[in-house]
C-alpha cells in the first residue's frame, strides 16, 4: 500500500500539504492505481484479513479471560481463608458468652448470699454498744473477760 505521506514516487509530499490537499496529480493516481492493480484484494483475502483481526482480538480477550480467572480463583481462595477465620472467631464469640452466662449466674448467688449475711450481721456501731455493755457487766460481777 502507499505511504500517507508520499502518493506519488516521483513528487515527495509533505504531511501538511497531503492533509489539506484536495486535488491531486493525475500521474501520481495513475501510479498508485497500477501500484493497486498488481495487489488485486479479492473480497476472500479482506474477508482473511478482518477473520485473523477478530482471531488475534479474540486471543487477547481469552488471555484476558484466563487472568480475570485466575484473579477470580485467588478471591475465591482468600474468601474462603476470611470465612474460615469468621467461623473460627464466631465460636470463640459463643464460647466467651457461654462462660459469661456462667459467670453472670455464679455473680447473682454470691449477690444474694452477700445480702443475706448483710441482713443476718450486726453493724459495728451495735457490736461496739454490746462489746462495752459486757465488759461493764463483768466489771460490776468481778468477772475476768476473755480478751
Amino acid at each position: 500500500m502507499a505511504s500517507a505521506v508520499r502518493f506519488c514516487p516521483a513528487a515527495p509530499v509533505s504531511k501538511k500539504q497531503v492533509r489539506g490537499s484536495r486535488s491531486f496529480d493525475p500521474d501520481c493516481v495513475s501510479a498508485y492505481n497500477v501500484k493497486m492493480d498488481k495487489e488485486k484484494v479479492t473480497i476472500e483475502d479482506l474477508a482473511r484479513m478482518v477473520k485473523g483481526g477478530f482471531d488475534e482480538v479474540g486471543a487477547k480477550f481469552d488471555e484476558v479471560n484466563d487472568k480475570f480467572d485466575e484473579v477470580n480463583d485467588k478471591m475465591d481462595e482468600g474468601f474462603a481463608q476470611v470465612d474460615k477465620r469468621f467461623e473460627q472467631v464466631d465460636k470463640r464469640f459463643e464460647q466467651v458468652a457461654t462462660e459469661l452466662g456462667h459467670i453472670n449466674a455464679r455473680l447473682s448467688t454470691v449477690e444474694h448470699d452477700v445480702a443475706q449475711i448483710g441482713k443476718e450481721m450486726i453493724s459495728r456501731m451495735e457490736f461496739e454498744d454490746l462489746m462495752s455493755r459486757v465488759k461493764y457487766i463483768e466489771l460490776k460481777l468481778g468477772v475476768e473477760s476473755g480478751k
